[in-house]
C-alpha cells in the first residue's frame, strides 16, 4: 500500500506508457495523475485500504495525458475507486482518448455497499475527448450525478461516438438493491457533450440506470443516441431532454428500444425548444426490476414546447409500447409543432 499525507500526487506519470497496478493508494490529493501518454491504471484500490476500509484521496484519478486506460474488460483489470472526497475519476482540459472500463466507482470491493466519492466521473472544464465508459459499476456516489458534465465542459468523441455502455448506475453489483448516486444517473449540462451513444445496438451494451433525481438528464446538447437501456426507479423522470437537438431514443431493431418504467415522474420528457427527436421501439410501461414491478408515476411521454418530434415510425419494429403509466400515455403542452405519432401501442401491451 501507498499512504500519503495530502497535497501531493500518489503517482504522477510523467513518462509515456507507464502502468500502475495492484496497489492501495490513499491520503493524496490525486492517487494517480497520468500526465503523459498511454498510461494504464489497473487492479488498484484508490481511496480504500487493502481491507476495503475508506481512506480518502481528494481524487482517485485525475487525467492530464492522452490515451489513458483506467481499468479494462478482462478479469482483474478493473480498479475500485471509492471514498475519494471530490471525485473518483476526473479528466482535464486538453486530454484525449480516455477509456474507463470495468471499475467499481463508489462502492466497496464486493460491489454491494457504498463507499461514496464526491462524484463518480467528471471533467474539469474545457475541451477534451473521451473514448468510452464501459462495464463499470457507478453507484453510491454523492454529488449531482454518477456521471456529470457541467456547462463549462466540452467533451467530444476521440473516434466516432463516445460509448457509454453496459454500466450499472445506481444499483449494487448483483442488482438486488438500490445504491443510488446523488442527483441524476447521468447529467450532461449545456453544450458539454456531443456525439455520444448511451447504450448500444445489442442487448449486452445497454446500461441499467436508476437515480435520486432523473435517470438521464440532457440540457442543451446535440447528437445523442439512447438505445437499449433500462431506466427504472429514478425518483424523478426517466429520460429528460431540455433544449436538445438531434436525439434518438430507441430504434427499430429489436435490441435498440429502452425499457423505461417505475420512475417517480414521467417516463420521457422532451421540453424547452428541443427539436428533431425520434422515439421508436421503446417500452414505456411497468417493468420488473429491483423489488418488484413498477409503473411510471407520471405520463409516458410529455412534450413541452417542442418541435419536429417523431414517436413511432408506422412499422412494427418502430412501435413504442406506452401503457400502464399513471397519467396520460402521450401529452403535450406549450407550443408544440411538427409532431408525428404513428403505429404505437398506447394503453395496451
Amino acid at each position: 500500500k501507498v499512504r500519503g499525507s495530502g497535497g501531493f500526487d500518489g503517482f504522477r506519470l510523467a513518462a509515456a506508457n507507464q502502468t500502475v497496478k495492484g496497489l492501495s493508494i490513499t491520503g493524496f490529493a490525486q492517487a494517480v495523475r497520468p500526465a503523459s501518454n498511454g498510461a494504464v491504471i489497473q487492479c488498484n484500490y484508490l481511496g480504500l485500504l487493502a481491507n476495503g476500509t475508506a481512506s480518502a484521496n481528494d481524487r482517485g484519478v485525475e487525467v492530464y495525458g492522452a490515451g489513458t486506460q483506467i481499468g479494462g474488460l478482462s478479469a482483474g483489470q478493473g480498479n475500485v475507486i471509492s471514498a475519494n472526497n471530490i471525485a473518483g475519476i476526473v479528466t482535464t482540459a486538453g486530454t484525449s482518448d480516455t477509456s474507463i472500463q470495468g471499475n467499481f466507482i463508489g462502492t466497496d470491493p464486493t460491489g454491494l455497499n457504498s463507499r461514496a466519492n464526491g462524484t463518480g466521473i467528471n471533467h474539469f472544464f474545457g475541451a477534451a475527448t473521451w473514448r468510452d465508459i464501459t462495464r463499470n459499476l457507478i453507484s453510491g456516489n454523492s454529488g449531482t450525478a454518477g456521471i456529470v458534465l457541467e456547462a463549462d465542459d466540452r467533451i467530444t468523441p476521440s473516434n466516432g461516438q463516445i460509448r457509454i455502455q453496459a454500466n450499472i448506475i445506481g444499483a449494487n453489483r448483483t442488482l438486488t438493491a438500490l445504491m443510488r448516486n446523488g442527483g441524476d444517473g447521468m447529467l450532461f449540462d449545456a453544450n458539454s457533450i456531443s456525439g455520444v451513444l448511451i447504450g448500444g445496438t445489442i442487448s449486452a451494451e445497454g446500461n441499467i440506470i436508476t437515480a435520486s433525481d432523473d435517470g438521464i438528464e440532457l440540457r442543451t446538447v446535440s447528437n445523442v443516441t439512447i438505445q437499449g437501456n433500462t431506466v427504472a426507479l429514478a425518483v424523478a423522470r426517466g429520460i429528460a431532454l431540455d433544449n436538445v437537438t438531434s436525439a434518438t431514443i430507441g430504434g427499430a431493431a429489436s435490441t435498440q428500444g429502452n425499457s423505461i418504467g417505475g420512475n417517480g415522474g414521467d417516463g420521457i420528457v422532451i421540453r424547452n425548444n428541443s427539436s428533431n427527436v425520434t422515439i421508436t421501439g421503446n417500452f414505456i410501461r411497468p417493468i420488473a426490476t429491483i423489488g418488484g414491478t413498477f409503473d411510471n408515476a407520471g405520463h409516458g411521454i410529455l412534450l413541452d414546447t417542442t418541435s419536429n418530434i417523431t414517436i413511432g415510425n408506422g412499422t412494427a419494429a418502430g412501435r413504442n409500447v406506452i401503457a400502464g403509466n399513471r397519467r396520460r400515455g402521450i401529452t403535450g403542452t406549450g407550443a408544440v409543432s411538427g409532431i408525428s405519432i404513428n403505429g404505437n401501442y398506447i394503453g395496451t401491451d
